[in-house]
């Protein structure tokens, strides 16, 4: 046994390159030296291979360039438009979106109801309205 343990050992000390441990290096050259190449791999390979997956992002969405630039440009004109109007003045909300709105919602018909409950021109919910004093 003692034979065996012998040979085995004299044969790994024969082996090319065992038994010899390398300093660690931690100079500032190798570790630029690392830094760089691991940004060559992502600057290469993986722009590469993530550049496909560019069709997976979202489609860009289109937005107004300013709030209240689209005017009401409806038919109606009843008698309900200017009282529209002045709860949007009294309330502080653009007038011409909340004629759209309106427009949008009900069709300027008072007695518009959905299928959920809202009622009226705005289409509130009745609690809401209740809330707003409305």
């Amino acid at each position: 046994m003692r034979l065996l343990i012998c040979v085995f050992t004299a044969g790994i000390a024969a082996i090319p390159g065992t038994g010899k441990a390398e300093p660690l290096n931690l100079s500032t050259k190798s570790r630029v030296s690392l830094f760089r190449t691991q940004t060559e791999v992502l600057d290469k390979r993986a722009a590469r291979q993530y550049s496909y997956s560019v069709r997976l992002q979202p489609k860009p969405v289109m937005t107004p360039g300013q709030a209240g630039t689209l005017r009401y440009a409806g038919k109606y004109n009843g008698p309900y438009i200017e009282v529209a109007r002045a709860a949007a003045r009294r309330h502080g909300v653009p007038e011409d979106l909340f004629l759209r709105l309106i427009h949008q919602e009900s069709r300027w018909n008072t007695r518009a109801k959905s299928h959920k409950g809202a009622i009226g021109l705005a289409q509130l919910m009745p609690g809401t309205a209740r809330k707003l004093g409305v």
